[in-house]
């Protein structure tokens, strides 16, 4: 994770880490949800798309407390 403008940004294997749920899930965010997408140069120059935390938290939370579909589950530890 990263600190970019006051805002946490991490790769979506780490916010899906941090969410207990997988990477895909968090590209589906981004694909579906509006969950915004920013390329960022990682320490070693190469880019990355990276998520803005706090607002993939908010849409996981939105979809885990929403009545539509099958209830979602965490991964396990």
């Amino acid at each position: 994770m990263i600190q970019h403008d006051g805002q946490r940004y991490g790769t979506a294997a780490e916010i899906g880490k941090l969410l207990g749920v997988r990477p895909h899930v968090i590209r589906n965010y981004a694909a579906r949800d509006g969950l915004t997408a920013v390329r960022m140069e990682d320490e070693h120059g190469r880019p990355q798309v990276r998520y803005p935390v706090d607002q993939a938290s908010e849409i996981e939370h939105a979809k885990r407390t929403s009545g539509r579909g099958a209830p979602r589950t965490l991964l396990p530890a």
